[in-house]
C-alpha cells in the first residue's frame, strides 16, 4: 500500500466528520461520519463552498482563523 492509499483509508475511516477542499475553497471529500452528521450526501456537496453551513453564530474572524489551520 502506498501512503495516498493509506491516507485515503484513514480519511473514510475516521470517526469524526471531515471534509477536504481544493485551494479554490470547494469541497472535493467527505468521509462518511460528514455525510450522516450534516444530512448531505456526497453528491450534494462536491463542488461547493462549505459557507453553507455558516449559522451566523460566529464573527468572521472566527472564520478567517479556521481557514488559516
Amino acid at each position: 500500500m502506498n501512503l495516498s492509499s493509506i491516507l485515503i483509508s484513514y480519511f473514510y475511516q475516521y470517526p469524526h466528520a471531515m471534509f477536504i477542499t481544493n485551494r479554490c475553497g470547494m469541497i472535493e471529500y467527505i468521509n462518511p461520519v460528514f455525510g450522516t452528521l450534516s444530512g448531505y450526501n456526497r453528491n450534494e456537496l462536491i463542488g461547493k463552498n462549505p459557507r453553507l453551513f455558516q449559522a451566523g453564530v460566529h464573527d468572521p474572524s472566527f472564520y478567517e482563523e479556521l481557514w488559516k489551520t
